[in-house]
This record gives C-alpha cells, sequence and structure tokens, in this order.
C-alpha cells in the first residue's frame, strides 16, 4: 500500500498527441509497471515509422503561422503553461514517483527544474530582438536576426522524465519552432500529462506533440527530412550514434550522454560529510543520475572511512 496517494488507480491506454488530439496507435502495445509494486499502470504504444511520418506532418503545418506569431504571445502561452504547473505540482510530482520510482521529494525537485525552465523560456523575447552593427567593415553593415528554424525532435530519458524535456521544449516553442517529444516508453505518464497542460495552455495544435515508442520512432526523427534539429540525453554510446546520424543529415544536435563520476577521498578528508555527500551521488534518484558517482577511490589504508561508507550503504 502507498503512503501518498497515487494519481494513476486504474491502467491507462496512453496515445500519441498528434495536432492537439490524441490518437491511438496501430503499433504493438507494452506494459508500464510501477518499479515499487510492480503493478502495472498503463499500456504504452510502440509506435511505428508511418505515425512518426503524421506527426511530423502535423508540426510542419503548425509551424508557418506559429512562427508567425509574435513572441510575446508566444510567451504568454508559456506563462499559462507555467500556471498550471503549479497548480498541478503535487500531481506531476506523484506521477513520477508512481511510474519511474523515486522518492518523492526527488520527484517533487524535479518538477521544480522543469518547472523553472518553462519560466526561463518566458523571457525569451528578449533574446530575439537581435542586433545592428554599423561599418563592421568598410562598407560593410552586420545584421543578426533571430528566425525559427521548423521542427525540433526530443529525446526523452527515462530517469528524468519530466525535467529533462523541458531543457529543451520550452525554448524551441517560444522562439516559434514546433516540437516532436518522443517520451521513453518506461516512464510515458508525465509526458502525457504534460501535454494535457500544454492543450489547456492554449499552445496551438501540432506545435507540441508527443509519440510514443522505441527504436524505430528514434531513426525515424533521426531520418525524417522534415525535422530540423534533435536534442537527446541518455548513454553515451547512444549519444554518439545520434551525434553521428545527425551530422550524416544535416540536423542541428545536442547529444548529451552519461557524465559518471570518479570520487577520490584523500587521506584528510571529513568522513561525516564525505558519506553523506557520497550517499546522495552514489545512490539518490535511484542510482540514475548522468552526474552520479559511479567509482570511488580511497587514497590510503582508511579502515575507518571504508567501514563507515559499508554501514551507511
Amino acid at each position: 500500500m502507498a503512503i501518498l496517494e497515487e494519481p494513476i488507480k486504474e491502467v491507462l491506454l496512453i496515445k500519441n498527441f498528434i495536432a492537439g488530439e490524441w490518437v491511438e496507435s496501430k503499433g504493438e502495445i507494452k506494459d508500464v509497471v510501477n518499479p515499487a509494486t510492480d503493478k502495472t499502470i498503463a499500456k504504452v504504444p510502440i509506435s511505428t515509422k508511418d505515425e512518426i511520418d503524421a506527426v511530423v506532418k502535423a508540426a510542419q503545418e503548425a509551424f508557418p503561422d506559429w512562427r508567425r506569431t509574435t513572441p510575446l504571445a508566444r510567451a504568454r502561452c508559456l506563462f499559462r503553461l507555467k500556471e498550471l504547473l503549479e497548480e498541478n505540482f503535487e500531481e506531476l510530482s506523484r506521477i513520477q514517483t508512481q511510474e519511474h520510482g523515486k522518492t518523492i521529494d526527488e520527484s517533487r525537485g524535479e518538477t521544480r527544474r522543469g518547472i523553472e525552465n518553462v519560466e526561463v523560456a518566458t523571457g525569451i523575447p528578449t533574446f530575439m530582438q537581435g542586433y545592428f552593427s554599423e561599418d563592421v567593415a568598410t562598407d560593410v553593415d552586420e545584421w543578426l536576426i533571430p528566425t525559427p528554424l521548423g521542427v525540433f525532435g526530443i529525446i526523452a530519458p527515462f530517469n528524468f522524465p519530466f525535467m529533462i524535456p523541458l531543457w529543451s521544449a520550452p525554448y524551441a516553442v517560444a522562439t516559434g519552432n514546433c516540437v516532436v517529444m518522443k517520451p521513453s516508453s518506461e516512464v510515458p505518464l508525465t509526458q502525457m500529462r504534460l501535454a494535457e497542460l500544454v492543450d489547456e495552455a492554449g499552445i496551438p495544435p501540432g506545435v507540441w506533440n508527443v509519440v510514443n515508442g522505441g527504436r524505430v520512432i528514434v531513426s525515424g526523427m533521426l531520418e525524417h527530412p522534415g525535422i530540423v534539429g534533435i536534442t537527446f540525453v541518455a548513454s553515451t554510446p547512444t549519444a554518439k550514434y545520434i551525434y553521428e546520424m545527425c551530422g550524416k543529415t544535416g540536423k542541428r544536435v545536442i547529444a548529451q550522454g552519461g557524465a559518471k563520476n570518479f570520487m577520490v577521498i584523500m587521506p584528510d578528508a571529513d568522513v561525516s560529510r564525505t558519506i553523506r555527500a557520497l550517499m546522495t551521488s552514489f545512490f539518490g534518484n535511484t542510482g540514475q543520475r548522468c552526474l552520479s558517482g559511479a567509482n570511488l577511490l580511497i587514497v590510503g589504508d582508511d579502515d575507518r572511512f571504508y567501514n563507515s561508507f559499508i554501514q551507511s550503504c
């Protein structure tokens, strides 16, 4: 029995969010399992290549009107989204805990960081101003005019299903672009709820889309000529592959891989403070942080530190 009330009380059939509509996928269905109880809480589709074509088409069709929308009007949509995220803060946090397994405090921290990204994106009009420099060389003036590019694909990891997609999506949308989001099939419920709030915030159909799936969808996003850029966070080998594929297809890319850390403990380290820091680094977020500690090296023969570390584990 959960100590906190769980927001997902019955098994949900997750659909794709395309052009402001919830569309049932034609692909195979996979169980979404609460790792704390081993109970199925949702069914997520493994969408097909035809479906990535459909979602990109929807985003492309929405792009001309959205790019012509003023930066101030786009920012107002994000202001409204930020308000809705605040109003649904606890529900969003509990969904993350229910589908991922992290503690509720960790989920609340993630929700706060995600909302902060939306908040920062509301200030985009300032960054969209561009500049003009006269006589930068003989008879040469220089203009910089920021312009929207098109449709961006966002490939999200399983360990931070709320925060990491919001590292990219609000900024892309605020600058007049459209997005196609692919959540991890392990944790799709958070993005489903986020899409509902995006729709409620008044962001037009086709600007923010969600397509569920696995490798077929990822490959489809990397190869699709209608997607101009990709953002990605996951393992280093996969990041290298995505970086190479985007280079071949001429896409802009942010490919962030793993960043596990080596911890070196010197003989003069404060034992209690160091151990507290190590517990958070190694085991926080169930050990699934990109920047977590992965290897521990104790310099010198320090049995006292070693024994304290083992006991704390």
